[in-house]
């Protein structure tokens, strides 16, 4: 029910974490400060915390596969994922709950742009237009390709499992601050591999 179970002792030996250079793995830096005790970002208590957890881990997953792979193996009973993979883990293992921890989950942003000195920004634009659509938006909301971002889209509560909708659970994503976490993912990475995983 929290950030904090993936460092219960009954764990040890089976849980799989995102690698730091995932998507998800700046976020599991942000949670361990706040599992440390840190009402702000804490770099040093994550770290910290981060490497009391390594010997929990089985292993650090780059990619969803892997993190199916452990489950229906057998070889991890815990762990983080990205909500939109659960179908793919609930058809290799249909008994794996889903848990949004009580701290909340964390949003992950994609985003769409327009290169720089595109010779084609009109182009680009209509097909951001498009894909922000609300018809393109619900499609893809339904086929649980990805979350809408269209306020307009509708979504029975069948059609909205597994995404993230409705303005009460977005409301309560907590969002990292990109330009701080690229600013400093190199020396993460540096010292999650020294401290961490050594």
């Amino acid at each position: 029910s929290s950030w904090a179970d993936l460092w219960k002792p009954e764990l040890k030996g089976k849980v799989t974490m995102p690698s730091i250079t995932s998507t998800s793995g700046p976020m599991m830096v942000d949670a361990a400060s706040k599992v440390a005790g840190s009402t702000e970002f804490n770099e040093d208590k994550a770290f910290g915390k981060l490497a009391e957890l390594n010997p929990s881990v089985v292993k650090y997953y780059s990619q969803t596969s892997e993190f199916i792979n452990m489950f229906t193996q057998g070889e991890a009973a815990a762990g983080p994922i990205m909500q939109m993979y659960l179908g793919d883990l609930k058809k290799a293992d249909p008994n794996v709950e889903f848990v949004t921890p009580s701290e909340g989950a964390y949003a992950i942003v994609n985003t769409l742009n327009v290169v720089k000195g595109s010779k084609n920004k009109e182009l680009a634009e209509d097909f951001i237009n498009w894909q922000l659509s609300q018809e393109v938006q619900e499609k893809a909301a339904k086929a649980k390709v990805d979350s809408p971002a269209n306020r307009n889209v509708s979504l029975s509560a069948e059609e909205a499992a597994a995404v993230t909708y409705g303005s009460s659970v977005v409301e309560k994503l907590q969002k990292l601050d990109m330009a701080f976490v690229n600013k400093n993912l190199k020396s993460w990475t540096d010292r999650f591999n020294r401290e961490v995983t050594k």
